[in-house]
């Protein structure tokens, strides 16, 4: 719109990471107004991975407990902690920009 002075540029590719792909963009915008610009140019790629059936990975969590001996009360805290710490990290990500 009228707050950018320059269009969006990709720089491609940053670095890939064991989860992530980081990529470069670049864009020049009115004084002031740049975090605004940023939150909807991210929002604008997200659209357009999603749109051409590109996902980003998801984290899981994996708990295995060895043996045949019964769950303790510990285990079972320690397994639900990491339950609940995924599911809200999901919930997090998933929640719309402001």
């Amino acid at each position: 719109g009228d707050s950018f002075l320059e269009p969006l540029k990709f720089q491609g590719v940053r670095r890939m990471e064991e989860f992530n792909m980081v990529v470069g963009v670049k864009f020049m915008t009115r004084p002031g107004e740049q975090w605004t610009i940023r939150r909807d140019a991210y929002q604008r790629i997200r659209d357009e991975f999603e749109k051409h059936g590109i996902h980003f990975a998801q984290r899981n969590v994996k708990v295995e407990v060895i043996g045949n001996q019964p769950l303790t009360d510990d285990v079972k805290q320690a397994a639900l902690g990491a339950a609940q710490d995924a599911i809200e990290q999901q919930i997090g990500n998933e929640a719309p920009a402001r």
